[in-house]
């Protein structure tokens, strides 16, 4: 049987990044994730890497390769010096060429390929979602089969008396014994739903299909308030029509459920604003508030703090603790990194074009730090190049069909 080695690459792609993401396995909870990570993850990842060196050998690249080779080289150079810069531990040299290796995928990988990768993705995301909300509904009326519960991982997460409680269909997050009501799937968090899912919905236009039909309902049910603000951020800015359709059905919810508990607490209440700014900006805690001032006027700016805001005890996700912990230099080489990325699968479409669609999903992606500061990761540089390559090939196929009927 002859194997497609285009569709087969987008499939590892799109494996390896769902992977990333996913922090439970359905029934076998935490301690099946631990086994993958520990057994199938490596067999993957070997797989891929194999198919890469293949298609270097064997396929497109290999024209034009030296061309690229300086702008590949420099892409890698800015994970590796950002990773070296405060990380010196030797420990942490698998992680960077795990990250090195998947840029050198994204980078070499073409948009046509990509765009099929980012497909598969989005068919896995809306597969893993799917039966959250089945769940989700059952909650509501009655119990569904329970398992137990699983103990998260981060020590944050367990000091904040959070549990997953295991269904057969799922999990649900749980507070000091009481369900918050937020879907968060396989994932470690309603916000990973919410914020993911906002992607895939701009990625595609909001296109009405079964896949983008269940992701944006899961995103719903996460209530997630990055969702909403990052869809309003795309529909304002790339459908105004459908922007105030959308602005209308989420003040109509919010009048609904006003009196909800949930909807009072995820939304409302965080949208309210006061003299200390948005009330709803809980990504950090006034202990670290107090420690990032000092932190501002001390020679550690520039090249981050000793110690990373976790090893510190500091359990927020802001984007705060990328200064703090690679100081200005490395945010700067972050956002530099991302640009570089983002630029390249621009210059490697055919219509040599970056529209207002590319360019507010990047700056979606961007604000994105503001509340998920952890992008130099598998599955945040994939959704911003695969989400990139796809709405390109996806404008080239509708200008071909558009060309057929002249």
């Amino acid at each position: 049987m002859k194997i497609n080695y285009q569709q087969a690459m987008a499939f590892l792609l799109a494996t390896l990044a769902i992977s990333g993401l996913l922090y439970l396995i359905p029934v076998a909870g935490i301690e099946g994730r631990r086994l993958f990570n520990t057994a199938a993850w490596p067999i993957i990842t070997l797989i891929a890497y194999t198919m890469l060196t293949y298609s270097l050998v064997r396929v497109q690249y290999l024209r034009g390769f030296r061309l690229e080779l300086t702008r590949i080289l420099g892409l890698v150079a800015f994970i590796c010096a950002l990773y070296f810069m405060h990380l010196f531990a030797m420990d942490k040299i698998v992680e960077l060429l795990k990250i090195g290796s998947f840029v050198l995928l994204l980078v070499l990988a073409s948009n046509k390929t990509l765009w099929q990768a980012f497909g598969y993705f989005r068919n896995l995301f809306a597969l893993i979602v799917a039966p959250s909300i089945v769940l989700y509904l059952l909650m509501m009326l009655s119990v569904p089969p329970f398992l137990g519960f699983e103990v998260p991982t981060h020590e944050g997460k367990i000091a904040s008396g959070m549990q997953y409680g295991n269904y057969l269909m799922g999990y649900m997050i749980f507070n000091d014994g009481q369900s918050i009501n937020r879907l968060s799937a396989l994932f470690d968090e309603p916000g990973v739903v919410g914020t993911f899912a906002a992607f895939l919905l701009a990625a595609t236009r909001f296109r009405l299909d079964v896949q983008n039909v269940i992701i944006f309902v899961a995103a719903v049910l996460s209530w997630s308030l990055a969702f909403f603000v990052l869809i309003a951020v795309y529909l304002f800015s790339v459908r105004p029509r459908l922007f105030l359709i959308f602005l209308l059905l989420f003040s109509v919810l919010l009048l609904l459920f006003s009196d909800n508990p949930l909807v009072q607490k995820m939304l409302i209440d965080r949208l309210m604003i006061s003299d200390d700014g948005i009330s709803g900006d809980n990504r950090t805690t006034l202990t670290f508030e107090l420690k990032f001032i000092e932190f501002l006027f001390s020679d550690k700016i520039y090249f981050g703090s000793d110690k990373t805001v976790y090893e510190l005890g500091y359990y927020i996700s802001s984007w705060k603790s990328l200064i703090w912990d690679y100081g200005l230099v490395g945010l700067t080489s972050i956002l530099g990194y991302l640009v570089m990325l983002f630029t390249f699968k621009i210059k490697r479409s055919v219509t040599k074009e970056a529209n207002k669609d590319y360019w507010v999903y990047f700056v979606m992606f961007i604000a994105s730090i503001y509340q998920r500061p952890n992008v130099i990761e598998v599955a945040p540089l994939f959704i911003l190049a695969a989400g990139i390559s796809y709405m390109i090939v996806e404008r080239q196929n509708k200008l071909e069909r558009s060309l057929l009927f002249l």
